[in-house]
């Protein structure tokens, strides 16, 4: 009995291996017990333009795009991005992010790098929000490609229920990126080159516009830039730096 078990347990492993999205392995850890970090409110239609209009060569770029990605779906890079679209969590963010700098960025391991980024990702969120409200955009198969079912059918109906300009995915990935290059300035290279292959792949997945994955990256460097005027986000990056020298 304990042999059928174990195969069982075998074969359970494997198959999770080899889908995406697979949390056998790798589990939230547990919430830390201490205040959150409030974000800075940051109207996020105040840094990029209006989304392209229906008849403008930048909408043909993207309906090209797109159709272009359906090929890509099952080649390496597909797979990629369907990977990469579990990263809509912060944790998972993390360890993407710990295995690119080399460093062990969680609660307890670098309590003030972690604290920094937290604060980033929830300013660059609620950026992309007021981004959403002010210029609505539907997802690509909503007036295109209605037949595509993206690199994630499982996140198609979240992904719907908001608007997709500017990617609030994308705003999210590339602040946080430039914080920790901003601290890490010796691994800036591979992590903004991270930032780059994981916001590629939302339109890749079909998720998003192409365009609203460049107007993310331009939100998401703005908010950067708005926090680090922040006297206590700049205390905050001074805490971070100091701590990562300590670490190595």
């Amino acid at each position: 009995m304990k042999l059928k078990h174990s195969a069982a347990v075998l074969a359970c492993a494997i198959l999770c291996l080899n889908s995406t999205g697979c949390s056998l392995f790798q589990t939230e850890p547990a919430p830390v017990q201490e205040p959150a970090p409030q974000p800075l409110k940051i109207d996020g239609s105040s840094f990029v333009p209006p989304p392209p209009t229906q008849e403008s060569s930048t909408q043909k770029t993207d309906e090209d795009s797109l159709v272009m990605s359906l090929a890509l779906r099952d080649t390496e890079r597909g797979k990629r991005a369907a990977q990469d679209m579990d990263l809509t969590k912060f944790w998972r963010l993390m360890v993407r992010y710990s295995k690119v700098s080399g460093r062990n960025i969680t609660p307890k391991s670098l309590p003030a790098t972690h604290k920094l980024l937290v604060i980033t990702w929830r300013t660059a969120r609620l950026a992309a929000v007021a981004a959403n409200k002010h210029y609505p955009r539907k997802r690509p198969w909503v007036d295109f490609l209605a037949e595509d079912e993206t690199c994630r059918p499982d996140l198609k109906a979240s992904a719907a229920s908001e608007d997709s300009f500017a990617s609030s995915f994308t705003t999210r990935i590339w602040s946080v990126a430039l914080a920790l290059s901003a601290v890490l300035p010796s691994r800036s290279d591979a992590i903004v080159r991270e930032a780059v292959e994981i916001t590629t792949s939302r339109w890749i997945c079909g998720l998003a516009w192409k365009s609203d994955v460049e107007a993310g990256r331009v939100l998401g460097s703005a908010v950067y830039s708005q926090l680090s005027g922040e006297p206590e986000y700049q205390e905050l990056l001074r805490k971070a730096r100091a701590e990562l020298l300590a670490s190595h």
